[in-house]
């Protein structure tokens, strides 16, 4: 049985404290994020969810767009005051579809070298 192509979305995560990380999410766990969500805040305004695309789903341009969009999504649901530090949310920000672990991210505060007058990227 030949698999099917898909696509996984990189989803950067700015947590509390300098800390980041990054995982890997299929469409299908962003639709199946939001049900859930419908289900568990029927009264909650959702921010709208990019649609469903049956074919022509791993074409380039229709992925750009579909990052961004989703990055819109989940930067809305951050700041929603019921749904941004509910279990839903933050068990899909923490975990990857691939199995893999989320990666963790350095997050660097401050740049400037001592001395030097420049930052280090400088």
């Amino acid at each position: 049985v030949e698999r099917a192509e898909f696509v996984t979305y990189n989803v950067r995560v700015i947590g509390d404290e300098s800390s980041a990380w990054e995982v890997d999410k299929r469409y299908s766990s962003f639709y199946d994020l939001h049900a859930a969500l419908k289900h568990k805040y029927p009264g909650v305004q959702l921010p709208r969810l990019p649609s469903k695309k049956m074919f022509g789903n791993t074409d380039p341009e229709f992925i750009a767009q579909r990052q961004q969009a989703l990055n819109v999504y989940l930067k809305k649901l951050a700041k929603s005051a019921t749904v941004g530090r509910c279990e839903l949310f933050m068990t899909f920000l923490a975990t990857c579809d691939t199995g893999e672990p989320a990666r963790s991210l350095v997050t660097v505060t401050d740049t400037r070298v001592p001395g030097s007058g420049a930052g280090a990227g400088a």
